[in-house]
């Protein structure tokens, strides 16, 4: 909470007061043992491999975060298994007091290692996105996908530390909305909260999504009906612990039919504290304001973290401006931003007036 206060008055003063970040997510590599349709990194992975982080790298990555007061430390990738530096490293975080979060794809989680897992991070992702295996399968690029990720939720399930530790994430699209309700009946019985993210087209984030993916009129009211029907009938996993964060989930939610439909249109209802509220490193250490906006602000080979962080003022200036340069609707931000922006909610809708109405304006000139 302190954090956030402390980037409220970072903010109000244009970022004159460096902010404290409260989560670091790291890329700790971008092998893949599976070939998603929707992602790259499978294919750029093998390439970066030898440049990787070292372990030596990553325990001092490790120290500098939290000597900037970072409380949360999140993997992904690729596939952050793949690393046996991953664990070591969650191990470690947990000693210096920082929360973990793993997002796999669960297929290297067996009998074997479960409860070291469950031991080392707080929250655990599986990705799973369709409860029919043929179409999980087709989505990851690999047979018997789905087989091994619900065996890893299961196992989850029965050796967690506490509720909710283990929670399922879709990445949500026109290909697989139909049975989203089926997925949530489905994982409640397996008492197994779920999340979902929009499909996104971000190429240097190396996210790929096709004209295939984009919705049509129809499509967009059937998925703003599945959505409410969702919303009214679901419990929520929070990873922080946090009932602020359960209640904007289900807002963020209820945005997916316009993220997919427009996701521009959705800029001037928040302001993004990317950057602000955390950062982004990839597996080679170039940091990132985050996940969806790859300007590279230095590398932690080259320059200490601490001072990264300080030179990111600018940046941060136009991020948080809701005439960004970049539009998402990514789970590791936009709920997070959604909370802080919540001060300044009256400053928004008089900024979008006068927005719509010098675009009004305009139109009216040209006519």
């Amino acid at each position: 909470m302190l954090n956030c206060i402390h980037n409220w008055s970072s903010y109000i003063t244009n970022f004159k007061i460096t902010p404290k970040p409260v989560a670091m997510h790291l890329e700790i590599t971008y092998r893949c043992n599976l070939k998603c349709i929707f992602c790259d990194r499978w294919k750029v992975g093998p390439k970066l491999h030898a440049k990787e982080l070292r372990w030596s790298e990553l325990k001092k990555l490790l120290l500098q975060a939290k000597r900037l007061n970072t409380k949360f430390l999140a993997f992904s990738g690729g596939e952050p298994l793949l690393r046996k530096e991953t664990i070591s490293l969650a191990n470690l975080a947990k000693k210096l007091g920082l929360l973990t979060l793993l997002n796999t794809n669960g297929t290297l989680i067996d009998e074997n290692n479960v409860k070291t897992i469950t031991k080392s991070f707080d929250q655990i992702i599986i990705s799973i996105d369709s409860i029919n295996p043929h179409l999980h399968d087709y989505f990851r690029g690999v047979k018997g996908t789905f087989d091994k990720a619900l065996k890893a939720v299961k196992l989850l399930a029965k050796n967690s530390k506490r509720k909710s530790q283990v929670a399922v994430q879709t990445v949500f699209s026109n290909k697989n909305y139909q049975e989203f309700l089926d997925m949530q009946e489905f994982f409640k019985r397996l008492g197994v909260p779920l999340f979902a993210q929009p499909i996104h087209n971000i190429s240097s984030s190396l996210y790929i999504a096709d004209n295939g993916f984009k919705i049509n009129n129809k499509e967009y009211i059937e998925i703003k009906k599945i959505v409410n029907i969702f919303l009214s009938n679901s419990t929520f996993c929070d990873p922080y612990v946090n009932i602020a964060y359960k209640t904007i989930y289900k807002r963020y939610f209820k945005k997916f039919p316009e993220f997919l439909k427009n996701p521009n249109n959705l800029n001037n209802h928040f302001i993004c504290f990317a950057g602000s509220f955390s950062f982004l490193i990839d597996p080679i250490g170039n940091v990132y304001p985050c996940d969806g906006l790859r300007i590279s602000q230095g590398n932690i080979r080259q320059k200490p973290l601490a001072k990264i962080w300080r030179e990111m003022t600018n940046l941060r200036r136009k991020i948080s401006s809701i005439e960004r340069p970049c539009s998402c609707w990514l789970l590791c931000i936009i709920p997070f931003s959604m909370i802080l922006s919540i001060p300044f909610i009256p400053f928004l809708y008089i900024k979008r007036r006068k927005i719509n109405k010098n675009k009004l304006e305009t139109l009216q000139i040209q006519k």
